[in-house]
């Protein structure tokens, strides 16, 4: 699943011209393109819904389209990446089975999908500074804590609360059998209040340095890379109709009695969630939504 081309156009014609690259813009669109802009930019919605959204910041189409029969002209001339006013032609995905919010993120080639779907390490390297800044507080007040004295039942209570979310985050990192030899070390020694204090302190502090490890790592591991946020499918508008005669109908599949379309091949829409650089060549690593949900056909 890679990037084929990218292209714009700053004027409101149809096709957009190929680029080396292409500059998201967040809540924007791509930088440079007519349709750049946080409420709504194509022509002929601005008189009734100009204040609406903009939920076409960024239009691609898979480049499989281009090799269907159907897309090619009498004279067997095939429809070029750009042509269509897409900006992001793709190649090796399926973006019109794509669920509403689905996330698509465009990162170099030492990035791959099988890796950016390993979740347990992506929650820890993006949550990294959070659980880090969480930790370094839990110490402080157990350190507290302590000082006062353990006394009072909400002393107690407090240190046990922290105590357990430090095991789980240590768990999620590491595993559970530590966690286990730990728990037979205390059995074993006796527990008394002193020790575990000291286990957690242990645990605290290995959990610090697991975690500045997934806080240094971070940029390399998930980069600062362009990420758009899939809105609808693209409906096929008069303009497809006018740069090829027939075109139009060739972008929907009818059935039915009434013979209604029952799919749109026109490409997708979506809105710039970070902004970044766009190549040929990068990779697409595709983030499905919670609940999968189908998308809205965008007019």
């Amino acid at each position: 699943m890679s990037v084929l081309g990218v292209h714009l156009s700053p004027e409101h014609g149809f096709s957009k011209t190929s680029q080396p690259s292409i500059t998201l813009l967040k809540d924007l669109g791509v930088e440079g393109d007519c349709h750049l802009g946080k409420t709504t930019q194509h022509l002929w919605r601005l008189k009734d819904h100009a204040l609406e959204p903009n939920l076409r910041q960024v239009h691609l189409i898979q480049s499989e389209l281009f090799n269907e029969p159907d897309f090619h002209g009498e004279d067997s001339v095939r429809i070029q990446p750009g042509q269509m006013g897409e900006n992001v032609t793709t190649t090796g995905i399926d973006l019109l089975t794509l669920g509403n919010g689905t996330k698509l993120r465009f990162v170099d080639n030492k990035h791959t999908q099988a890796t950016f779907d390993n979740r347990h390490l992506r929650v820890l390297h993006e949550f990294s500074s959070l659980f880090f800044k969480y930790l370094v507080v839990s110490l402080l007040l157990e350190a507290v804590f302590l000082t006062m004295g353990s006394g009072t039942s909400w002393h107690r209570v407090a240190l046990v609360i922290s105590g357990s979310l430090q095991e789980s985050l240590f768990v999620y990192m590491v595993g559970s059998w530590p966690i286990i030899l730990f728990g037979a070390l205390l059995v074993s020694l006796g527990i008394d209040s002193n020790l575990h204090s000291m286990v957690l302190g242990t645990v605290a502090c290995i959990n610090l340095v697991l975690l500045s490890y997934f806080w240094y790592t971070k940029k390399d591991y998930l980069g600062e890379h362009a990420i758009i946020t899939v809105t609808g499918l693209r409906h096929p508008c008069k303009k497809v109709e006018k740069f090829r005669p027939g075109l139009q109908e060739k972008c929907v599949v009818r059935g039915g009695e009434k013979n209604s379309i029952l799919k749109r091949k026109a490409g997708i829409m979506a809105v710039v969630t970070r902004a970044g650089t766009i190549r040929p060549g990068m990779t697409i690593i595709v983030e499905p939504a919670e609940r999968f949900k189908e998308l809205p056909v965008l007019r």
